[in-house]
């Protein structure tokens, strides 16, 4: 891969790392931008290799990093713990409104850019995206792999233990590490619940959406992806349920090789992109 690194400055003044891959086809095409999920980051696991497939694919891509991701270590998953914990729902729509806002500053990429924004958002990251699409006309069709249908994920009990201690704890079961994350995060989905609502964002925008979602995936159940794509106005939108995997479509980091769910995946999202 021919890797070109851009950086932005998120609204706290903090890296967005980038990396751009430009088509090589000598027309002008649209840009693909992945969102990578919760405890995620560019380069964990698939996304390298989706970039990859993609740009091969004649598609301009940009693969980033959202700002407080917090990974410090990228191949043993070590995070700094303090820039992780701050992070917000709100943080990640404010950076990747950054990047789309400059997209026309990127040199390199106007020579190779029709204009069109397609977004690639897993798990997490496929919320943001829709979430994304109502405010940017470019963005023309959005894919969700393995997306969440809504962000109340925590028991009544979990939001009150949150509150009183000012953070939620939990451990990276790969490395054993111990990560926050403030009060702060989910007073954010509280006070935002009409601004942030995945559900409403689907209905509102009349772009084909395709949803890419393992019948078994035990972290973002299936029948999440079957609820976002039942709300899909338009109809050259589609699902694609993969039989025999989960969450992560049987990938872990660092990725050794790719596996039939995976190609599945991605060949199913291409064939999408390519559909006028």
């Amino acid at each position: 891969m021919n890797n070109i690194y851009i950086q932005f400055e998120s609204k706290e003044q903090l890296p967005i790392k980038c990396d751009l891959l430009l088509n090589n086809s000598g027309d002008k095409k649209p840009l693909v931008i992945l969102l990578h999920g919760f405890k995620s980051f560019r380069n964990w696991g698939f996304n390298p290799w989706i970039s990859d497939k993609l740009n091969k694919k004649s598609f301009n891509v940009l693969n980033f990093d959202f700002s407080r991701n917090g990974i410090s270590d990228q191949q043993k998953m070590i995070y700094d713990v303090e820039l992780f914990r701050k992070n917000t729902v709100g943080i990640e729509l404010d950076d990747i409104d950054i990047i789309l806002n400059s997209l026309n500053s990127i040199e390199q990429l106007t020579s190779k850019w029709n204009g069109d924004v397609y977004l690639i958002g897993h798990s997490m990251g496929g919320a943001i995206s829709a979430i994304t699409a109502q405010k940017f006309p470019i963005i023309k069709k959005i894919s969700l792999w393995g997306a969440i249908s809504k962000w109340n994920r925590n028991s009544s009990r979990q939001k009150q233990e949150w509150k009183e201690k000012g953070y939620m704890e939990f451990k990276e079961n790969s490395t054993g590490q111990t990560i926050f994350l403030d009060y702060s995060y989910l007073q954010y989905k509280e006070q935002n619940t009409d601004k942030i609502d995945i559900r409403n964002s689907i209905k509102n925008i009349d772009i084909p959406i395709q949803i890419v979602h393992g019948e078994q995936d035990f972290t973002v159940p299936a029948k999440e992806g079957e609820i976002l794509y039942s709300l899909a106005l338009n109809p050259k939108s589609e699902i694609k349920l993969i039989p025999k995997t989960g969450h992560t479509f049987g990938v872990r980091h660092p990725m050794i090789e790719a596996n039939p769910a995976l190609e599945t995946a991605i060949n199913s999202t291409i064939d999408f992109f390519n559909r006028d």
